[in-house]
């Protein structure tokens, strides 16, 4: 097993250093810090390196930018870095952000790196698919607002609902366009326009556009068309139409549709569903998700004869706030939605909306922590006061009563799901509802029981009975629901921290054992349906008490612990320890 901490640069460079990572690049250990001036040394990735060494950096020049010298205790010294300028040499890159202090001469970072022992256990994981720029969604623009209002914004042509869309003011048909800005280039193959609905029979037809082109940009003033298209009529209600580009445009930071013309007696032009791909075969509407990294990982297992898929796709809508999308699966084929696999674990859910598990992320420097195993991911940030948490992988099954075998004890845990409280707009790390909990812990945000659809769990488990459970503690504040919805399972000892005739929590009962310590507890996962419990989770235990977010705790066999809250709550019922090895 490997694990690491360290600062990523955003949600994007923590998926590009956990790539590294469970690939078998080498280690990085959280950089230590010595002087002064409070800026972060963060994005820092060894790809290639296979040398085990410390390196120091220390400032040498205080002058904003300061500049800081580069030394290798194998490497030797190399070129200097100054700060806020991306720094790479050789297989060493990282960035110095500076902080509110300014940086003084004799201020250092030092860390260290080793051999990943996942080479060593020939358990790296391989990655099946990885794609993508790295881009985000910056801003839609759009020739004007039906009414002036948000309710028919630019935004509203690819939020993936068939029910809202963009409009253009009444009485704009020729000469209207619409706008999308990344912040890097994106190179745009494909693009579909359609979803008409039954709400809009009499205009749905005239409101579509006959007579369009698509542009790029690279300054957002200065258009160039990539293709035109013409004539394009009779739209039927729900019909969807693709469009191959035929220009040979490239990457660009804009894209825009130019409409000449609706169809006979539109008025205004209406665009229900836009959906923009970087590639024809392409599956992600990048006008939406941006041209994130699009990873389908599988691992090895522990003895390298397992087969474990899992998906990962960092969102980066404008609205939902920086996550990754997390899913799991029972194989892998290349033609396939990356988040819609052989099995997938979203299936059970019958809500069009995108109700997968997610990782509310940051899109600033934040403290993180990987472990990777042959059979199982687990990754931690803490920004803003907050932890999360994400789980992918097996678990540690249990041998069950109804069969002899559990080959494919697959679980996808993250911190938020859709539904309930929640508009599938908003996944981020700022939510403060039920839904926003962590995988030994896991809730749904609602706040009535109006089904497993409409409030699904951010945690998915693949059962003995070859189907897909959620898992979820309690609904809004109801410890004993889980009791009454069969689809979904429960964790222990959490769920047994409350006390069923509502007196008082049983953990506040519960403190150091005579050594002192806390008694780490497996996290089973419990079919109170079925009377059955499946399994532990790997490398994550039950810590009763309050504890300081952050601390390392050592068990009875000298094995370090990281002991994290559930997200924002710090009750004796609300810390978990990850194991660090």
């Amino acid at each position: 097993m490997a694990w690491e901490s360290g600062f990523a640069s955003d949600y994007r460079d923590l998926l590009l250093r956990l790539k590294e990572v469970i690939t078998g690049s080498t280690l990085i250990t959280m950089p230590v810090v010595s002087g002064t001036g409070d800026g972060v040394l963060h994005g820092l990735h060894t790809t290639g390196a296979t040398a085990a060494e410390t390196w120091t950096i220390t400032c040498t020049n205080d002058l904003v930018p300061a500049t800081f010298s580069v030394v290798g205790s194998v490497s030797g010294a190399q070129a200097s870095a100054t700060a806020d300028v991306p720094y790479t040499y050789g297989t060493l890159s990282f960035i110095i952000t500076a902080g509110s202090v300014d940086f003084e001469v004799g201020d250092s970072f030092t860390f260290a790196v080793a051999v990943n022992p996942l080479v060593a256990a020939s358990q790296v994981w391989s990655v099946e698919r990885w794609s993508g720029t790295g881009a985000k969604v910056v801003n839609y623009l759009v020739s004007s607002v039906y009414d002036g209002t948000g309710t028919y914004n630019g935004e509203k042509a690819v939020d993936l609902s068939t029910t809202t869309y963009w409009s253009s003011q009444v009485g704009e048909v020729s000469g209207a366009w619409w706008q999308v800005e990344f912040d890097k280039p994106v190179d745009i193959r494909k693009f579909s326009i359609g979803g008409y609905t039954h709400e809009w029979p009499t205009n749905t037809n005239p409101a579509a556009p006959k007579d369009f082109d698509i542009a790029y940009s690279d300054d957002g003033i200065s258009f160039t068309v990539d293709s035109s298209y013409v004539d394009q009529i009779t739209w039927l209600t729900g019909e969807v139409r693709e469009f191959l580009l035929t220009g040979t445009g490239g990457a660009h930071k804009f894209w825009r549709i130019n409409i000449a013309a609706t169809n006979p007696g539109g008025t205004a032009v209406k665009l229900y569903s836009l959906k923009l791909f970087s590639q024809p075969n392409a599956l992600f509407n990048v006008a939406y998700y941006g041209d994130g990294y699009d990873a389908v990982l599988r691992g090895p297992g522990t003895a390298g004869g397992d087969d474990i898929y899992v998906a990962i796709r960092p969102d980066a809508y404008i609205h939902n706030g920086p996550n990754w999308v997390l899913e799991g699966s029972l194989g892998y084929a290349s033609g396939l939605d990356s988040l819609g696999q052989p099995g997938y674990s979203n299936e059970l859910i019958t809500s069009p909306q995108p109700h997968q598990p997610r990782l509310p992320l940051f899109d600033a420097p934040f403290k993180y922590w990987i472990t990777v195993s042959g059979r199982v991911i687990t990754v931690a940030a803490r920004f803003q006061g907050i932890s999360e948490l994400c789980q992918l992988g097996f678990f540690l099954p249990y041998a069950m009563p109804e069969q002899s075998q559990y080959p494919y004890p697959l679980i996808i845990a993250g911190a938020q799901s859709g539904g309930g409280n929640s508009s599938y707009t908003s996944f981020n790390w700022q939510r403060a509802d039920d839904g926003h909990s962590l995988v030994f812990s896991p809730r749904c945000a609602a706040s009535g029981l109006s089904g497993i659809d409409a409030a699904p769990s951010p945690v998915r488990v693949y059962t003995p009975y070859n189907t897909w459970a959620q898992v979820a503690n309690f609904y809004s504040g109801n410890y004993n629901w889980p009791y009454g919805e069969a689809k979904t399972l429960t964790t222990t000892p959490y769920q047994m921290m409350r006390d069923p005739e509502g007196v008082g929590s049983y953990a506040a009962y519960l403190g150091p054992m005579l050594n002192g310590k806390y008694p780490l507890t497996a996290i089973c996962l419990v079919d109170v349906i079925n009377d059955a419990t499946y399994g532990e989770l790997d490398g994550l235990k039950h810590i009763p008490g309050v504890h300081p977010i952050e601390s390392i705790i050592t068990d009875d066999e000298d094995q370090d612990w990281l002991v994290l809250n559930n997200v924002f709550r710090v009750s004796s019922v609300d810390f978990v320890a990850m194991r660090l090895l």
